[in-house]
């Protein structure tokens, strides 16, 4: 249904009338009935939203513009054409869809406190990472809990302010930056692991995913290793071993070895190279 609002009481008159033409379940046929500012089609697929116009395109490849546009079954989106039909369920589920653009960098950066060490970045400043391991808001708060750690350790020093920002800020990018690193990594292996297409790497993938509680299995919480130094990570604990000055892979507080990666052949993203960023 589209709607013109240049014209409203012709709306609500239009509206009644249809209502009291009968059952409109009774139509096997595509059909469109227009007025001077409100057209109603039965039987007609919407395959993508245009939220600027604001407007609709058909399945027949016709398209609507108006100031309201109501869908009665949700969008069944091109972009899922040969999808299982869970997903074209769900879409005929949503009243509308909000297109919402991942970002990532391409390697993680070089420092998180500039030169004059006074100011710095957390968050997906720092490292935006792919939504693959549920992790964003989670490293925020880490982040957050390592840089309260970090300025009230060394605020709490007769050490002069000027000297004390900069070493804090400094902590902060020791405790957070190896194992934000290695998670964001971890975020585009699941995305490789998980958007296989159906075949042989698939498959074994999905034996690999039998094997459970294994470090060779692609899913990472899947192995008790890896699941466990996620989610016991312990800022001070990590600082203790920063001022300890243990050796550099210590200092990672045993970041675990990375889960396989696909077959080279195999990537559905050929373009990002990660075997390479990852194992040289």
């Amino acid at each position: 249904m589209i709607h013109d609002s240049r014209h409203p009481m012709f709306f609500q008159v239009n509206l009644k009338l249809l209502h009291e033409c009968g059952d409109w379940g009774t139509i096997d046929r595509a059909c469109a009935l227009y007025s001077s500012n409100i057209t109603i089609l039965t039987n007609t697929r919407v395959v993508s939203y245009d939220f600027d116009k604001p407007g609709v395109r058909t399945g027949s490849g016709e398209e609507y513009t108006g100031d309201v546009i109501i869908s009665a079954d949700g969008i069944k989106s091109e972009r899922f054409t040969g999808w299982c039909p869970a997903v074209h369920q769900l879409c005929c589920m949503a009243g509308e869809y909000v297109k919402w653009k991942l970002v990532e960098l391409e390697r993680p950066l070089g420092r998180w406190v500039d030169e004059s060490g006074r100011v710095g970045v957390l968050g997906d400043a720092a490292h935006p990472m792919m939504p693959y391991l549920a992790q964003g808001a989670a490293q925020v708060m880490e982040d957050a809990a390592a840089l309260r750690y970090a300025l009230s350790s060394h605020l709490s020093t007769p050490t002069p302010l000027s000297s004390c920002i900069p070493s804090a800020l400094s902590l902060y990018q020791s405790l957070r930056a190896p194992r934000a690193s290695y998670i964001t990594s971890n975020t585009q292996i699941l995305q490789e692991w998980l958007h296989l297409h159906d075949g042989p790497a698939q498959e074994a993938r999905d034996t690999l995913m039998a094997l459970g509680d294994s470090e060779h299995n692609p899913i990472f919480w899947a192995s008790a290793v890896r699941r466990d130094w996620l989610f016991g990570w312990e800022v001070g604990d990590h600082a203790k071993a920063i001022h300890a000055k243990e050796e550099e892979e210590k200092i990672g507080m045993g970041i675990p070895r990375f889960p396989p990666l696909p077959p080279r052949e195999a990537s559905v993203y050929p373009g990002k190279n990660l075997r390479a960023k990852l194992f040289g």
